[in-house]
């Protein structure tokens, strides 16, 4: 019996990130400009130009921190219990998956120009699990590794290529 731990996020909530991320950026720039069009606010911009990319700035960058930190509830930390071809799969140590595996597809990537990233999606007779994992290598906007999607760790993503490596092997054998 093999365990395995680590923090992802599902196919659906990547879903969900990649819309939320581009609306909450993109939603105060809408709201300033139809406060500018409808308040006719368009001289005081032109005299205080750095005050108006300053109020852009702050909101744009509130805008991305709200984001962060709704994606941030959508990576749960998981547990595979893998025993033979028998796998159970607990969230936050309730069970959401369990049963003989009827198959498993699992993507690893990587590069110079972007982050660390695994796909694992899992399927068994009745039911299925598709997890995502995302490094979170560069620290700044200026390193080449940045993520804005990033949901964990290295690790995590080491953890969940080793898992979708190890099913694999483990249905070649039967």
């Amino acid at each position: 019996m093999e365990r395995y731990t680590f923090s992802a996020a599902t196919a659906k909530s990547d879903v969900y990130v990649g819309l939320l991320f581009p609306a909450l950026i993109m939603l105060p720039i809408l709201v300033i400009q139809l406060l500018l069009f409808y308040l006719n606010l368009s001289d005081v911009v032109k005299t205080h130009q750095v005050l108006f990319i300053l109020i852009i700035f702050a909101c744009v960058n509130y805008s991305f921190y709200i984001a962060k930190k709704m994606q941030s509830r959508f990576v749960k930390d998981y547990i595979v219990i893998l025993d033979g071809s028998e796998v159970t799969i607990l969230c936050d140590d309730t069970e959401i998956l369990s049963g003989t595996i009827a198959s498993c597809k699992f993507k690893g990537s990587s590069s110079k120009f972007f982050a660390k990233a695994a796909s694992l999606d899992i399927f068994t007779d009745y039911e299925d699990i598709k997890l995502r994992a995302r490094a979170r290598e560069g620290g700044s906007l200026l390193s080449p590794n940045w993520n804005p999607f990033a949901t964990g760790s290295i690790s995590d993503v080491d953890v969940l290529l080793s898992l979708g490596r190890r099913i694999e092997n483990v249905l070649e054998a039967e």
